[in-house]
């Protein structure tokens, strides 16, 4: 951790398993993907993950959390970074990936740039293809609801030409299309964007050739789910609650994905023979990635689903969060959203236990590896005992020991029953009522009716609902 001129908090992480990544992954010399779960806390502390891609979704090369989102506050990252990474990071290459991925965010670029001089940055495209997404359905931008899925489909084309020729042709078709040249709003965005190709399109980079392939896989895995999975309430986080989160759950999320792709075991919202046929009936396919799903609550209402970049048209789908409906859609058809595949070659489900658990060991005579468990380390500086059938993870230090998956206690990861919960709910209420004939208590609850009052969004509700009454 380290402080900047300006009095703000950085604070750089490499777990035990992200430095087995960087250790034993070839992936991770080739390209680094700066993602963030969202726009920040309402304490404005801001989260990001560098991950890169492998056959089992994306992995994590390390975080790094921020009270600031200034160029300062990323510089100073970016140097805390390289005194918390393992000595063969990035696969044995210390000067870094040979590509870094980013949204159009000009400053932490800038400080990517600085701290990885010999990569080269790229948009990512599933950001590229997300925002474009957006723009579509912006109602100010005037684009008719019946051509925005051929718009970004077209978009799509540009921005994965395998060639520099295929890109022009790309763009040049997709600007005399007619129904580009009915949108003129969409045509001048398109311009903006292409004007940045050198900025995004892997076809122009020459030292990039070998590398094209893995790039656009990369873009193409289905692991952005985790974000609302594991996401959904940093909102209300403090700065300690985050690295409590990264180094506890964040890490027993991949320990668990990676011991599931060792094993073969697909995680998948599977179409099977249990799905209802309401859910059929109010699901209509217009291609294999796109589909229109009648509201549940307004069967006046329906909306537009992309699943190749996990985005839809309703409130929550279009800020990119997963949705009832893109779930819905899994449901049905079957679409992946693990991202594991199940015909990984024996040594590469090895090296994903290995990673995994810091154990390299083989197979079991059924082809399975043990299970995995995570918990507290009895004796530190043991990694990892070997019983009959499981390993007992161990964490190296107090304060990265991953709770476990298995664990079903957990309050904050438990759905409550509907009925107990609003009979809670109208006790909580019942009892402030009760208190308004305190004269202490008037002032305290005419704040809080009027902080109610004054959210305008859910988001922001619910933020605050989880955020009540923890001290900060």
């Amino acid at each position: 951790m380290c402080q900047t001129a300006d009095n703000q908090l950085v604070i750089a992480l490499c777990t035990p398993l992200m430095k087995r990544v960087h250790a034993l992954l070839g992936e991770s010399a080739e390209v680094m993907v700066v993602d963030s779960p969202g726009n920040g806390t309402r304490l404005n502390h801001h989260l990001f993950l560098l991950l890169t891609h492998s056959s089992a979704g994306r992995l994590p090369l390390g975080a790094f959390l921020t009270t600031s989102a200034s160029q300062d506050a990323f510089s100073a990252a970016m140097q805390l970074l390289q005194t918390v990474f393992p000595p063969d990071r990035f696969f044995g290459r210390p000067d870094g990936p040979v590509v870094v991925m980013t949204d159009d965010f000009t400053l932490l670029r800038q400080a990517l740039r600085e701290s990885f001089p010999k990569a080269t940055l790229l948009f990512s495209v599933s950001h590229l293809l997300r925002a474009m997404w957006r723009w579509l359905w912006n109602s100010p931008n005037e684009i008719p609801v019946e051509h925005r899925s051929h718009l970004l489909s077209s978009f799509r084309g540009l921005v994965r030409a395998p060639t520099p020729a295929a890109l022009m042709e790309a763009y040049s078709r997709l600007m005399e299309d007619p129904i580009s040249t009915q949108c003129p709003n969409f045509v001048a965005h398109l311009q903006e964007v292409f004007e940045k190709r050198a900025e995004w399109a892997v076809c122009l980079q020459d030292q990039l050739s070998a590398m094209k392939d893995s790039a656009h896989n990369y873009e193409e895995s289905a692991t952005r789910r985790i974000k609302d999975k594991l996401f959904y309430r940093l909102k209300s986080y403090n700065l300690t609650q985050l690295v409590k989160f990264v180094v506890t759950k964040l890490e027993a999320h991949y320990i668990h994905r990676l011991t599931d792709a060792a094993n073969s075991r697909l995680q998948t919202a599977q179409k099977t023979s249990k799905t209802k046929d309401a859910d059929k009936q109010t699901i209509l396919q217009a291609d294999k990635d796109n589909y229109t799903v009648t509201s549940a609550s307004n069967t006046a209402v329906s909306y537009q689903v992309d699943m190749s970049i996990s985005c839809c048209s309703c409130p929550a789908g279009v800020l990119g969060r997963l949705c009832r409906h893109q779930s819905a859609v899994a449901r049905v058809f079957g679409h992946d959203e693990g991202g594991l595949s199940l015909s990984l070659p024996p040594e590469t489900r090895k090296l994903y236990y290995q990673i995994a658990t810091g154990l390299d060991i083989e197979a079991k005579g059924s082809g399975r590896f043990p299970t995995v468990v995570a918990k507290p380390a009895a004796q530190p500086g043991r990694t990892a005992a070997v019983c009959a059938n499981e390993v007992i993870f161990v964490a190296d230090t107090v304060d990265t020991i991953v709770d476990t998956w298995c664990e079903q206690t957990d309050s904050s990861l438990m759905e409550p029953e509907p009925g107990a919960l609003k009979q809670r709910l109208e006790n909580v209420f019942l009892d402030l009522t009760k208190k308004l004939d305190n004269p202490e208590f008037a002032h305290s609850i005419t704040t809080f009716v009027e902080s109610y009052e004054s959210i305008q969004t859910d988001d922001e509700l619910a933020s605050s609902l989880s955020s009540f009454g923890q001290r900060l």
